[in-house]
């Protein structure tokens, strides 16, 4: 039942299923599922440590949106996605008055 419970917070469907493949592949105790949906990331086995997931590829639109919002910001901008289905956006900046400036422009 922990299993399941974790699963229905994971998110969509597709992110389940991916999941749900994991735990019987892996067989991942609930614990170590909670790691993989809270950080994304992997537990080895053998080590019972953190293994960071292979980062996957962006699509097109997703590298022309990250050109776009770096344009935008006028600072570095990156996307990072797992193979899980989750990922981060990293939006740089270079001291407290760059990061209000940015809190600004993305305000409007």
């Amino acid at each position: 039942m922990g299993h399941a419970r974790c699963l229905v917070s994971a998110g969509d469907e597709k992110f389940q299923l991916r999941l749900f493949a994991k735990i019987i592949e892996d067989q991942l105790s609930v614990r170590e599922l909670e790691v993989i949906i809270r950080d994304g990331e992997n537990i080895d086995k053998k080590t019972g440590k953190k293994v960071k997931t292979i980062a996957e590829p962006l699509t097109q639109s997703q590298d022309t949106f990250c050109y776009y919002l770096a344009d935008k910001v006028s600072s570095n901008v990156d996307i990072r996605k797992t193979g899980l289905g989750n990922g981060k956006i990293i939006i740089h900046f270079d001291s407290e008055v760059d990061l209000n400036r940015i809190i600004e422009i993305m305000n409007k």
